[in-house]
């Protein structure tokens, strides 16, 4: 299973990268929190601007699922629809 985050600049003004930048901040910090024993998803981080979608695998990290994965990385990035779990069959 693989942990899709989404991040979304939505414009909102001039601090907008200042927050964006920050949120990506502590995101890594929360990813590397959930690296070590039983580690096994892989992290793709879908990131969209303007009409483009792009999906980027995030190589050499891989995180512990656990039950509450989905919303500490909510938590972080302040959005509750920033992330799905996606297993063999598709979304978890």
């Amino acid at each position: 299973p693989a942990a899709a985050g989404k991040l979304r600049d939505e414009g909102n003004g001039p601090t907008s990268q200042k927050v964006f930048s920050s949120r990506l901040g502590n995101l890594k910090a929360l990813l590397r929190q959930s690296n070590g024993d039983g580690a096994n998803a892989e992290v793709l981080l879908e990131v969209h601007q303007a009409e483009y979608v792009t999906t980027l695998r995030l190589n050499d990290i891989k995180v512990r699922v656990d039950g509450d994965l989905t919303q500490r990385i909510a938590t972080v990035l302040q959005r509750s629809d920033c992330c799905e779990l996606i297993g063999p069959g598709g979304a978890v």
